[in-house]
């Protein structure tokens, strides 16, 4: 080995890696070809975070010597982090040729894999790797992240469990967990309150001396201005902001002061929009919990508002400091946070019935009629005749995300289309973006006697091409336990009807609550099987069909969930929330 080559490495041993570098570019000056100088460069570049120039000194030694699998499972990562998976893929199948034993280049592969939504070979190499690590952490947590777009919810739960028992502080593992455990149809509302109890205790940092004292001093129930802060890593284009940003356009002025603090640098034309609504606007994903805590109890929050609960880019930990003498969780979660800290959350009798109130750590404060309103956010009018009549065929349609397609689901839609020989489905998702998702979802139509024929396929990234879809369809399918949300809103505002199950849990509710407001008990089952003949009778009646085409929009806007009457409801409640809790202290 060359003398400059072995100083290198005594250099990276010491992780002094600038010396590293140029002594193994100073080899390389001099003959370019040097194999162990390239491997040894790519190795440092990749330790730096260099990837692209890692993929530069790889590729040549690879071009080199094609047949060291270290080296192509080296150069497979550098590609894997340059987002280029196609290369990735080839170059870790590449060095698993050439040596199958090789644990961690299983990992690596089925990582690689997910990330390019090729979920179900992903779990395959995921599988392999686990065969030979079964207690690596990360390895449960990348096979849950790679079957949880797959609906395999089972496969998905069974991995976040084994990773959460590996490490019980580990925040990823437990807030997967937690918001996968909705999907099973064997867990309820006490399962969803145990978990999100085991999440506050020992993923969320403990803090002995928060404010709550100092806030309980500003309960004033004869306040008039009330000063409400919204805390959210989403206020762009995301469905959470779509409902808010109404909420807060259509609100007294002279009665609310609004405060955002947006976890997120990301911003948008919707950002924009509601900066000019609110009186401030922070962004705190740089400020730790208790410094972003500090901000919020000096900028003197009335009333506290959590619009993520566990989901990506949440701050649940600055709700544990206490800031504001009022916290409430609303609309970015759908149950309890577990949190004692927590003083309600939002829901409606549809949602969460008396007896089930017991599950939630919070009060559970039920706005009448519905806790959303239906005027989406830019949503435009839909097409006035239902395509079936020019079609000649009724198109199905599912615009849920793709981790609620679930066995069953499949299993019962596949039964309707069979029932009903001239439809098709029409699925709306961004899993079927790939080769590999269709071929998935088809594969598993195919098990139940439906042709892939039946079937067509869209994965819309523009929010405008997802609204779009809705014009071509004539009946929305709701799967289940977990049902639509914003999807069934969006669905009965372009006239497109939703056949439901009213469900054992919040995410099984909220379309039925949408349908009773809307006047359409019609269109919710109270079991599979009446689910699956409510589809099917309405698919054999196209002149019903354009019927709810031409009515629902306005039927829905009719109702209690038009943006007037629920902003003057939503005020009402934060008047409630405010009185209520003023009460309690001064008891």
């Amino acid at each position: 080995m060359n003398s400059a080559i072995k100083k290198s490495l005594d250099c990276i041993s010491k992780s002094n890696f600038a010396d590293a570098l140029y002594l193994l570019k100073k080899v390389l000056r001099k003959n370019s070809k040097d194999i162990q100088a390239l491997n040894v460069l790519g190795q440092v570049q990749i330790k730096l975070g260099e990837y692209k120039n890692a993929v530069s000194s790889l590729e040549k030694s690879v071009a080199i010597n094609a047949y060291d699998f270290n080296i192509l499972a080296k150069l497979g990562y550098a590609y894997e982090k340059t987002a280029d998976f196609d290369k990735a893929i080839n170059s870790y199948k590449q060095s698993l040729a050439l040596n199958p034993e090789q644990p961690h280049v299983y990992d690596c592969l089925g990582r690689t894999l997910a990330k390019d939504k090729q979920n179900y070979e992903a779990i395959l190499y995921l599988m392999k790797a686990l065969e030979a690590k079964p207690h690596d952490k990360e390895l449960h947590l990348n096979i849950g992240f790679a079957s949880k777009d797959t609906g395999l919810y089972d496969i998905t739960i069974k991995h976040y469990q084994a990773a959460n028992e590996l490490d019980p502080t580990d925040e990823r593992s437990l807030s997967c967990l937690l918001f996968n455990s909705h999907k099973d149809p064997a867990r309820g509302f006490a399962d969803f309150q145990k978990l999100a109890i085991e999440y506050s205790q020992q993923v969320l940092t403990q803090v002995e001396d928060n404010y709550t004292g100092a806030v309980q001093k500003r309960l004033d129930p004869t306040k008039t201005k009330l000063r409400i802060g919204f805390v959210s890593a989403d206020l762009h284009y995301h469905p959470v902001s779509y409902y808010l940003y109404k909420v807060l356009a259509g609100m007294n002025q002279d009665d609310f002061e609004f405060v955002l603090y947006h976890n997120n640098q990301y911003q948008d034309d919707l950002t924009h929009d509601y900066k000019s609504l609110a009186h401030k606007y922070e962004t705190i994903d740089q400020l730790s919990d208790e410094a972003a805590a500090k901000m919020i109890f000096e900028d003197e929050i009335d009333l506290l508002f959590d619009m993520s609960g566990f989901t990506k880019g949440h701050r649940l930990g600055i709700f544990k400091y206490k800031p504001a003498p009022v916290q409430v969780s609303h609309i970015g979660y759908f149950g309890t946070l577990g949190m004692k800290e927590m003083d309600f959350v939002i829901a409606d009798e549809h949602l969460v019935k008396e007896d089930e109130e017991q599950y939630f750590t919070e009060s559970v404060y039920k706005m009448a009629s519905c806790y959303v309103h239906c005027d989406s956010y830019d949503l435009p009018d839909a097409v006035s005749q239902a395509p079936c009549l020019t079609n000649n065929y009724v198109s199905f349609a599912s615009m849920n995300t793709s981790h609620k397609i679930s066995s069953r689901v499949i299993a019962v839609w596949a039964e309707i289309l069979k029932r009903c020989p001239n439809t098709k489905l029409v699925i709306d998702n961004r899993f079927v973006e790939s080769m590999s998702g269709k071929f998935f979802i088809e594969k598993r139509f195919r098990e139940h006697g439906v042709m892939p024929d039946r079937l067509v396929f869209r994965s819309s990234i523009e929010r405008d091409d997802f609204i779009q879809t809705y014009n071509e369809v004539d009946i929305a399918l709701d799967p289940f336990p977990c049902g639509g949300g914003t999807s069934t809103i969006e669905s009965l505002m372009m006239g497109v009807p939703v056949v439901t199950i009213n469900g054992d849990r919040w995410l099984g509710r909220q379309s039925t609550g949408f349908l009773i407001n809307a006047g359409h008990g019609e269109l919710i089952a109270t079991d599979v099987e009446d689910y699956i003949k409510k589809a099917v009778d309405l698919a054999n009646d196209q002149a019903r069909i354009q019927d709810y085409r031409m009515s629902l929009k306005q039927d829905l806007m009719s109702s209690e969930m038009n943006l007037a009457s629920y902003v003057l409801r939503f005020e009402k409640a934060i008047r409630d929330m405010w009185l209520l809790k003023s009460q309690e202290v001064q008891r």
